[in-house]
């Protein structure tokens, strides 16, 4: 990435980790480089955007739209004004239709299978776009649609945009033909990479992730990585390529419901694909004491399968979920051969000694645990966070008594 060397990557000192954030059409952060990846699915996008009788493939892409219909979506919704490059995107398209844009994308070249369009914020200095598929050939149907910014990195250096080769000593790699290599936005590669640890808990969209066979994981070939609460989620295979790129120690945390299959696959895809030289954290999904979550009513259900039926029932949900952890655990250890490259993680609450001690102490769990990790919370208000135009005017809304 920077240097063979591992003391000369940016995070080679740091003592700072980081979480991710959920992927969606409105998070500024815009991880990837290819806009269409953190889009609104085309199916939830309706009755608004996407109208009438549509079908789907496996991916997500529309196969048939009845007459009249349209298939519609969310391309960025929300976003402030420097989050992304103001100016001429390129959108790739496979297969016969017709697209249509809205709000602040203007079509300025079309021809098929590559349009060229602009993105300007509005007056509110945010972002709002959408894509609509007005129509589409049901024997080779409009899909694989990508959202390319111009320009693109010199090789070797993926922190950096540029705006053509004159700017590179070496290979050029252009944003249009390289974007599956690419993969991530240069400018969120440049904030990402002082963190030693990533926590990839949001990514990976694991809260309210109802998810049990492997077989429904996300997959790099999904139409879009975004979508609601439980839905979305980049799948593995981006989450492990991001922790490589930043030489960074990767933080997984496992859904609530994963079978022992799931489990073994992703701790198969992580020992084989990882840079040998990352740590691997591991957590059992995310805040199960949470009880606005559904993975806490999941605990409770669990501590009651397993006959603690004289424990109150959040209790036995603490027991539970640290009886799954140990045996999540177990299972990576059994896959990658040893606990050398593992930090096996239990998570409670700030200010809750007795959560803390029933978990360690349910079976002795304390034995195959390595961290204890807890909840505290800096916050403002969405709305004043979002509209925040300076590090200063973040830290005045953490600090104002309000929140």
């Amino acid at each position: 990435m920077v240097c063979a060397d591992a003391s000369a990557y940016f995070n080679s000192s740091s003592p700072m980790g980081t979480n991710t954030n959920e992927v969606l059409e409105y998070d500024s952060s815009v991880p990837f480089i290819d806009l269409f990846k953190a889009s609104l699915p085309f199916r939830e996008a309706a009755p608004y955007l996407t109208k009438g009788r549509v079908d789907y493939d496996r991916y997500g892409w529309p196969t048939y739209i009845a007459p009249g219909g349209e298939a519609g979506t969310r391309l960025i919704s929300k976003l402030h004004e420097n989050a992304i490059p103001r100016g001429y995107y390129v959108v790739l398209y496979d297969g016969d239709g017709k697209l249509e844009y809205g709000l602040d994308a203007k079509l300025v070249q079309g021809q098929k299978g590559r349009d060229v369009i602009m993105l300007d914020p509005g007056k509110d200095k945010e972002y709002n776009a959408k894509v609509v598929i007005k129509s589409s050939n049901p024997q080779n149907p409009l899909r694989n649609i990508r959202v390319l910014p111009s320009g693109g990195i010199c090789a070797g250096n993926p922190f950096e945009r540029v705006n053509s080769a004159g700017q590179c000593k070496g290979d050029y790699l252009d944003f249009e033909h390289n974007y599956a290599k690419i993969i991530f936005n240069p400018d969120y590669l440049t904030f990402m990479r002082d963190y030693k640890v990533i926590r990839f808990m949001n990514m990976g969209g694991v809260t309210r992730n109802p998810i049990r066979d492997w077989a429904d994981r996300s997959l790099v070939d999904d139409a879009t990585w975004g979508g609601a609460e439980g839905i979305r989620g980049a799948p593995l295979e981006i989450m492990v390529e991001l922790a490589n790129r930043l030489h960074a120690d990767a933080w997984f945390n496992i859904p609530h419901a994963a079978s022992n299959d799931y489990i073994t696959h992703f701790a198969r895809y992580v020992k084989n694909n990882l840079n040998p030289g990352l740590k691997v954290y591991v957590e059992y999904s995310n805040e199960t004491w949470n009880g606005i979550f559904s993975q806490h009513a999941y605990m409770k259900q669990g501590g009651k399968k397993l006959g603690l039926t004289s424990d109150a029932p959040h209790i036995a949900g603490w027991k539970f979920y640290a009886k799954r952890s140990v045996e999540i655990f177990d299972i990576f250890e059994q896959v990658f051969g040893s606990r050398d490259r593992l930090i096996r993680v239990l998570a409670g609450l700030t200010g809750s000694t007795e959560m803390t001690e029933t978990m360690l102490g349910y079976e002795n769990a304390y034995q195959h645990t390595d961290a204890f990790a807890v909840a505290p919370y800096v916050f403002g208000d969405y709305d004043a966070l979002r509209k925040a135009r300076s590090v200063n005017q973040v830290f005045q809304i953490m600090q104002d008594r309000r929140y």
